[in-house]
């Protein structure tokens, strides 16, 4: 017999109403407390790891390897890396017609002043001086420091989009030590500013990813007007933006990069054809290191990884219309409420035993669902999926329950009447 012969559904659902809200509580204070945050990261994971690898169109790597870092004529093996020699690279790089040129190299040092750089996003490092309570998905205020020997410093992120230009190079770290997000701006420590208010208190700066990912929006807008091929995200330099962590679309595509290296970008430099027909031609074209003595090594999800590669893999996130944003409690909370209005309609509809396993398939459909709709991603489906099988098994409960006090009247009334159906 069907609930509705006795019960509304609104009837039913204000009933299952406080067990409802009781087990969101729950699953707030879990998330607030960070107590699902590991059960997070394996299930981003272990996507990560089930995607298949394809090449990016738009992003190529220009490295400088062991080869390149022990020429005499280049490095040398000296670090931090000659200028002349990397000028002798970015020129070739130059030559090859890309759009944005972003060069992941130390340049702090006073050699690099005074050279005819071709325009590029150059990277600065900062170092972290304050973070928030929650231990780095929050606001993270930084101290930058200058590139090109100080001729350049990280600009605001409201300033101009064009190179040449600094940005900064700072990958958030997990608390088990894995790399999954980048940000796009950051917060610049409390100062006074430079001699010539270029740097006054309280700015916020780009991240290179997003510094790259900016010039060639804008390269694009000249070159194709409305009609550019790069996907659409809150990429105005005019909106301001919060400084939060992003996670990287491994899960949306793991991409592999194309790597050129630098011997050859040198040789084809000296080619007829390569300003019209180089592999960098209107790429955005990351200049790093591959060699050694660099260290610049990161560990991800998906593999130890060259800071270069993680640059690319940020940008690329870009393209695809940017990072996954945290877990949004609110929004969270919000398609828990709707799916589990969805689950209790199904328990009511269908309260027979047999209809169990059409609730759990409501259910599951409803954690990936909502997991994939509002965050773009199935990483969270165990946050809903929790919540849900909460619901859930507290309906079967109930209904079981119910089952019990039923068959206890029938057999009371059997003790005083006699059989269903005898009669009298």
């Amino acid at each position: 017999m069907s609930h509705n012969a006795h019960e509304s559904f609104r009837t039913h659902l204000v009933k299952h109403l406080p067990a409802m809200i009781g087990l969101m509580l729950v699953m707030f204070a879990l998330e607030y407390f960070g107590l699902l945050h590991g059960y997070e990261t394996r299930a981003l994971d272990v996507l990560f790891g089930l995607q298949g690898s394809r090449e990016s169109q738009q992003v190529m790597i220009v490295s400088v390897g062991d080869d390149e870092y022990h020429d005499p004529e280049l490095f040398d093996g000296t670090s931090p890396l000659r200028p002349d020699g990397l000028k002798k690279i970015l020129d070739a790089v130059a030559a090859g017609g890309p759009s944005v040129i972003a060069v992941d190299f130390d340049s702090s040092s006073e050699a690099f002043r005074n050279h005819q750089w071709p325009p590029a996003v150059w990277a600065c490092d900062a170092e972290p001086v304050a973070d928030d309570e929650h231990g780095g998905h929050g606001s993270v205020t930084i101290h930058p420091f200058p590139a090109l020997g100080g001729e350049l410093i990280a600009q605001p992120a409201s300033a101009g989009v064009r190179p040449p230009r600094a940005a900064v190079v700072l990958f958030p770290r997990d608390h088990d030590g894995i790399v999954r997000r980048y940000r796009r701006v950051f917060d610049v420590v409390e100062s006074e500013g430079d001699a010539d208010g270029a740097h006054p208190a309280q700015v916020q700066i780009d991240s290179l990813p997003w510094a790259a990912f900016k010039a060639f929006e804008a390269t694009n807008n000249d070159r194709h007007g409305n009609n550019s091929s790069v996907a659409p995200t809150a990429s105005s330099a005019a909106k301001p933006l919060r400084s939060e962590d992003l996670l990287m679309n491994f899960a949306g595509d793991r991409y592999s990069f194309a790597r050129v290296p630098a011997r050859v970008a040198l040789i084809g430099a000296k080619q007829s054809w390569w300003s019209e027909r180089s592999p960098l031609k209107d790429k955005i074209v990351l200049v790093g290191g591959f060699y050694r003595e660099a260290r610049d090594e990161y560990i991800t999800p998906v593999g130890p990884m060259q800071g270069v590669e993680l640059l690319a893999q940020a940008i690329e996130t870009e393209l695809l219309g940017g990072g996954i944003r945290p877990l949004n409690t609110a929004l969270a909370m919000a398609i828990e409420f709707i799916a589990s209005v969805l689950l209790v309609y199904v328990n009511w509809r269908y309260p027979s035993p047999r209809a169990i396993t059409l609730s759990l398939i409501c259910m599951c459909a409803a954690a990936v669902a909502g997991s994939f709709l509002a965050f773009r991603t199935l990483a969270f489906f165990f946050n809903i999926g929790a919540y849900l099988f909460g619901v859930w098994t507290h309906l079967q409960y109930d209904n079981a329950r119910d089952r019990r006090q039923l068959r206890k009247e029938v057999e009371e009334y059997r003790r005083r009447f006699g059989p269903l159906g005898a009669k009298a």
